[in-house]
Formats: C-alpha cells, sequence, structure tokens
C-alpha cells in the first residue's frame, strides 16, 4: 500500500513539474513573440515609402517651368506622373482615388493661404505647414478619417518627388500636433462599427428594394443580391464573370478587388441559405452569359460608363444616405453580421442584443469567427471586421457608458424616492446589461420599501411617476420584499441620499449580491 502511494506521490510530482514547465515556456514564448513583434514594427516604420523619389527628375522639370505656380505644377504632375499604389500588389491606384488624389493638390495652396502659411510651390510643404493645416481643416468640422486620408496623400506626393520624411507619421506626427495645441489629427479613426448598417439589420426588406431596382436594370438588382449572399463591392459586382468563378462549393473573387487580391467565399453550411445562394448565382450566370466578356454588366459599356451607370440607378432608388438612408455596401455588411450569426450562434455585437460579456465567456468563437468573416471578405487585418460587425470591447464600453448615463437619470428622482420611503433601488432587465431599449420597452425597476403597512398603492404610484420623469420612459415598477439583490439586477444598488459612484465597473447580479 505505502509503495502505491508513493508512487501516486511521485506521478503526481512530475505532473506539477511538467504543469510548470509549460507555463514557464508559455511565458518565455510570449516575451519572445512581444518582442519580435516590437522589431518588426521598428523595422517597418524605418522602411522607405514604395517608389520614393520616383518622380524626382519629372518634378525639377515642373518646377522649373512654373515656378511660383502651384496649382499649375499640380495640374502638370497629374497629367505627366500616374501614381503608383503604395502599398498591396503592384499598381497604378484607381480613378476614383485619383481624383481625390487630384483635388488635395489642387486646393492645397488655396488652404494652405487660408492658413496663413502660403507657398510659392508644391515641394515646399513641409512640418511646419501640417498644424496650420490641419487646425484649418477642424475648423471646417471635417472628421478624423477625411484629415488622415488628406495627410497620406500629401505625404504620398512628398515621397513621389523626393522628399519621404518631409511629414512624419503616426506616433510621431500626433505628438507634434499636441505640442502645437491641435486636437484634430490626433484622436484617430475609428474603424470598429457602433451602429449596424445592414438593410435587414435596419428594418428594410432587402427583397421589396431589389426587385424595384430590377423593373429598371436587372442587371443592378443581381448586383444588389451578390452584395448581400457573398459580400461583394460594388466594383466586384460590375467586373465579376459568375460562370468562371463559380468553383461549386466556393466563388471566387479577383477581379476588381482591392489591391488585385484573390479570395475565396464559402457557400454557407446552412441548406436553406446554401440554396438561396445557389439561385442567386444562377441567376447572375444567366444575366452575365448575355455579355460578349461574361461579365455581370451591360453590353457595351466601358468600365467607368458601367460605374456610372450603377451610381445612377441606386440613387434613383434613394439608395444613399440622405436618400432611404442606406448604401449598396450595406448589403455587404449585412453579408458580415449574418455570416457572424452562422459561425458563431450569436448576433454580432453591433447590433447590441446581448452583454459584452456573453462575446468574452466565449472568446475563441468569436476570434476564429472574425478570422474567416476577414478572410471571405478580402481584409488582411482582422481588426477591420469590427467596422462591419461591431466588437465586444466597444459594445461593453457602450453598455457601461448606457448604464451610467441611466442611473444618473435615476438619481434624479432621489427626493422623491426618499419621501416615499424607498430604501433601495435596482434596474432590471435588459437595461442592466446597458443593451439599448427596443421601441415601446418599458425600463424595469425594483425597489425596497422602508415599511409596506401604509398607504402601499399611493406611495409606488409616486415612485413610478417620479421615475417616469427622470428617465422620461415608461417604467414597469415591483415592489422587493425578499433578502438580498433580485436577480440580473445592477450589482451597483442605487440608495436615495447616497451619492452614485458612476465610474465604478457595473455589472449584473446573480441574485445574491455579487456580480454573476
Amino acid at each position: 500500500m505505502s509503495d502505491s502511494n508513493s508512487n501516486g506521490n511521485h506521478e503526481h510530482t512530475d505532473n506539477e513539474k511538467q504543469r510548470r514547465r509549460g507555463k514557464d515556456a508559455f511565458a518565455q514564448a510570449k516575451v519572445v513573440n512581444k518582442r519580435l513583434r516590437e522589431e518588426r514594427r521598428a523595422a517597418r516604420k524605418q522602411r522607405p515609402q514604395r517608389d520614393a523619389g520616383k518622380y524626382r527628375k519629372v518634378w525639377a522639370v515642373i518646377r522649373h517651368q512654373y515656378s511660383g505656380n502651384p496649382q499649375g505644377q499640380a495640374a502638370r504632375f497629374l497629367s505627366d506622373c500616374p501614381i503608383p499604389a503604395a502599398i498591396g500588389k503592384r499598381r497604378w491606384i484607381g480613378e476614383e482615388h485619383l481624383g481625390e488624389f487630384g483635388r488635395v493638390l489642387l486646393c492645397l495652396p488655396d488652404d494652405l493661404r487660408a492658413a496663413g502659411v502660403p507657398i510659392r510651390n508644391l515641394d515646399e510643404v513641409s512640418l511646419k505647414h501640417v498644424p496650420p493645416l490641419v487646425k484649418l481643416w477642424e475648423a471646417r468640422a471635417l472628421s478624423e478619417g477625411y484629415i488622415a486620408d488628406q495627410l497620406s496623400i500629401l505625404r504620398r506626393f512628398l515621397a513621389l518627388i523626393g522628399k519621404p520624411t518631409a511629414i512624419p507619421t503616426d506616433d510621431v506626427l500626433r505628438e507634434h500636433l499636441r505640442s502645437k495645441g491641435v486636437v484634430a489629427g490626433t484622436i484617430g479613426r475609428c474603424a470598429i462599427a457602433t451602429l449596424p448598417k445592414g438593410w435587414r439589420d435596419l428594418g428594410f426588406d432587402p427583397d421589396a428594394i431589389i426587385q424595384a431596382v430590377m423593373e429598371e436594370s436587372e442587371v443592378m438588382g443581381v448586383h444588389l443580391e451578390m452584395m448581400g449572399a457573398y459580400g461583394l463591392r460594388c466594383t466586384e459586382c460590375v467586373q465579376c464573370q459568375p460562370r468562371l468563378s463559380d468553383k461549386g462549393d466556393f466563388l471566387i473573387i479577383s477581379r476588381g478587388t482591392k489591391g488585385g487580391k484573390t479570395r475565396m467565399v464559402m457557400f454557407s453550411s446552412n441548406p436553406e441559405k446554401r440554396a438561396w445562394q445557389r439561385e442567386v448565382l444562377d441567376r447572375a450566370i444567366a444575366i452575365a452569359d448575355k455579355n460578349p466578356k461574361g461579365e455581370l454588366a451591360e453590353p457595351g459599356l466601358t468600365l467607368k460608363q458601367m460605374k456610372g451607370r450603377q451610381r445612377y440607378v441606386f440613387e434613383k432608388f434613394g439608395l444613399t444616405k440622405n436618400g432611404l438612408g442606406i448604401v449598396p455596401h450595406g448589403q455587404r455588411h449585412q453579408f458580415a453580421t449574418d455570416l457572424f450569426l452562422e459561425l458563431t450562434g450569436l448576433p454580432a455585437p453591433v447590433l447590441g442584443l446581448l452583454p459584452a460579456e456573453v462575446y468574452k465567456s466565449k472568446w475563441v468563437i468569436v476570434r476564429n469567427a472574425y478570422l474567416e468573416i476577414s478572410r471571405q471578405m478580402g481584409h488582411e487585418r482582422v481588426s477591420i471586421t469590427g467596422a462591419y460587425g461591431g466588437s465586444p470591447n466597444k459594445l461593453r464600453k457602450s453598455q457601461h457608458k448606457r448604464i451610467g448615463a441611466l442611473l444618473a437619470q435615476v438619481a434624479a428622482a432621489d427626493g422623491a424616492l426618499e419621501a416615499a420611503g424607498v430604501t433601495d433601488c435596482w434596474i432590471l432587465g435588459r437595461a442592466a446589461f446597458g443593451t439599448e431599449m427596443l421601441p415601446g420597452e418599458h425600463l424595469q425597476v425594483a425597489v425596497r420599501l422602508s415599511e409596506t403597512s401604509r398607504d402601499l398603492t399611493q406611495r409606488m404610484a409616486s415612485v413610478r411617476k417620479a421615475l417616469e420623469d427622470a428617465v422620461a420612459t415608461r417604467v414597469t415598477l415591483t415592489l422587493w420584499l425578499e433578502d438580498g439583490v433580485p436577480a440580473e439586477a445592477l450589482e451597483t444598488m442605487y440608495t436615495p441620499g447616497t451619492r452614485l459612484d458612476l465610474g465604478k465597473t457595473l455589472k449584473p447580479s446573480d441574485g445574491h449580491g455579487s456580480a454573476a
């Protein structure tokens, strides 16, 4: 018996040593990986821009011919110098980006003059011109994303003419702007969706809209179907050759993609959705077969004309922000949120239907879903998927903020609650998780009274009215007679006459006075 006990102790000790060695190895691997990431990041920052100085000699001629005429320099540069893409596949930038590139260069002299730092030649632009220029854009209420795009274009132009370090990037630029008292350009753009953009998620019927568009143009109607069924972009729809793209169990998308990257979009594992995707693709193939090139485009139109035709039809049916409030790209958003639900069994975080803790508890599944969605939508960065489906962290912050605002509103009824003898007050239901209330939904509140023997009905009525006036919505009030905290109530109890600590982390209770 003693020998068996001894052997068991030895085995236990060996297992403990193995687990300890495994933990130590894991910790060391994390340190090494962190160092390698930092080294790669530093190497990327030191790497010069692609094609830096490509047009240095051409620019010298342009500057001499149009000396003192920055608009003339910009026009001649755009005419003589095709703009190569800075990242991704070796290619020239697209027509839309080229138009924006030209607009920035042609407007730059006037903007700098308005900012109080005029120039005679475009190559005179340097870091000293950036703060007043950004201040001007800030005064015009331009977004962080817009400002970042303008500076990126300006930085690219300077790199092509041989001044790649004239305007720094990232933290260096932000620190410089802050040192000059400029806020804009230092906040950074938000790539995480906080509101849904999918048509169905916003309450629209995609089938009805697509059917109306099809009566005008069958091609454009199928474009919208392909966006919803396979997550295609508008340009990808125009150049898609559906018969060649169809590979049975998946679709190959390569024409019209960003950066020329090829991607696969898998057919759904859900039989009903898979049958619908096949129906949409077969319809697209039938229409594309009428085009000599096999493209999903109207015969006889150039690519530029087809893009214009697509834009015209979509705008005609109000598919704009100022029209119906939805855009064609919303079908791609719908594809992403639908795929997230299919992969995880959970609604996308951007819909705000579940507490952030649910996604945290299933983080491995959620992370894998983001990876798959990113791959099928043609993005190299997983983080960009948050622009379509939102993120649990962003959801948690918004829910925490919503709870804090609600408790602050409840605190406005402090006097009435204290006068009615309320000793404790709890938020219940969906609001306790910080989820957005549905139209017509009542706020659920539970209260504990100091005594229940006198004027109970009148006191409860006065409490409900005070709460409804404070939160500006209907309230369902419950009298809590038991000990402890109601199930799914906020862990932070509101006691009349006591100052709320809204900075505390707010979590739902498990009904026993502790966080679930």
